[in-house]
């Protein structure tokens, strides 16, 4: 289920993916990222990625992402696959 980031109930340790401007939440066309915290209203996520392949630590998601819905269980699967063969 695809909701606005503003307000969204986050559980920390979960995997999300984040849309700028689609609010089906495509995986491929998503930042996919594990929720950490939020500082000063900002979502910030301990792991995150667009592609899969390069991952960057304790980002600060961008404002320009408005959508939010958690993973599948298989997008879940692929992303710590992908994390511990790439990172």
């Amino acid at each position: 289920m695809t909701m606005r980031v503003e307000g969204y109930d986050f559980k920390v340790g979960e995997l999300y993916l984040f849309s700028s401007d689609s609010p089906e939440c495509l995986a491929e066309k998503c930042l996919w990222g594990i929720y950490d915290t939020t500082e000063r209203g900002r979502v910030k996520l301990e792991v995150a990625t667009r592609d899969l392949r390069m991952f960057t630590v304790n980002q600060l998601l961008d404002r320009g992402y408005h959508f939010v819905r958690p993973s599948t269980r298989e997008e879940l699967r692929d992303f710590c696959f992908n994390y511990g063969f790439f990172a």
